[in-house]
């Protein structure tokens, strides 16, 4: 899974686009569609194709971000409410001129810093996971696609599912299941989960691109 994930044309073809490709690229925090994806998504744009970005947190997980003063007291989840905030709004200006306004935006809301327990130990809505900043555990901002969900893995998936059924994409951007850390990795695996459902409904499958953003000693090929 460290190496790029193709699912249809030979290896040379990889990172061919397309006449009308439809993109979706899925994203763990704010500012990783354009990390990972940024130059795909122009050259989609560019060959008449359309493109969606799919961001399963706010990024409000980042404490170093808010820091803390000299003998002060540490970020509460007010705090982090609020930079979250700004994040999805770095976010949406971002996607703007990214995409020069042709690119739509899904902000799932789910826990930064919490995917990876959502994967292995939060999985049914009998336990959701808290936020470890927020103390969250469904999705607090208005710009959610769905403020309903809990934070349990079989939430995020089906949030996924529904996305790539509506989209039909030809061409699905994830972040590499290698990547170190674990958003990222369990960003990927939710993707995959997603697909496979859609997959099992008789949808056709995309291709497949992995983006690594987190490796020792990058750009150092994975073993």
């Amino acid at each position: 899974v460290a190496e790029l994930l193709v699912k249809a044309g030979e290896p040379g073809d990889a990172l061919a686009i397309r006449e009308g490709e439809r993109l979706v690229v899925v994203a763990p925090h704010p500012d990783d569609e354009t990390l990972g994806a940024g130059g795909l998504i122009q050259r989609v744009l560019a060959r008449g194709g359309r493109v969606r970005v799919v961001t399963l947190t706010a990024g409000d997980g980042f404490r170093e971000a808010l820091g803390r003063p000299p003998g002060g007291e540490a970020p509460g989840p007010s705090e982090f409410l609020r930079y979250g905030e700004t994040r999805i709004a770095e976010l949406e200006a971002a996607v703007a001129t990214l995409g020069h306004g042709r690119v739509s935006l899904d902000v799932l809301g789910f826990p930064d810093g919490g995917l990876d327990a959502m994967l292995h130990d939060r999985w049914s809505r009998t336990l959701p996971a808290r936020s470890p900043t927020t103390g969250r555990t469904s999705p607090p901002y208005p710009e959610a696609a769905d403020r309903t969900v809990s934070y349990v893995g079989v939430d995020l998936r089906s949030e996924l599912a529904r996305i790539l059924a509506e989209e039909r994409p030809t061409l699905l951007a994830l972040p590499d299941p290698a990547d170190r850390h674990p958003d990222h990795a369990a960003t990927g695996i939710f993707t995959l989960l997603a697909l496979g459902e859609l997959e099992a409904a008789g949808g056709g499958m995309p291709r497949l691109l992995s983006y690594l953003v987190h490796w020792p000693s990058w750009p150092e090929e994975p073993p």
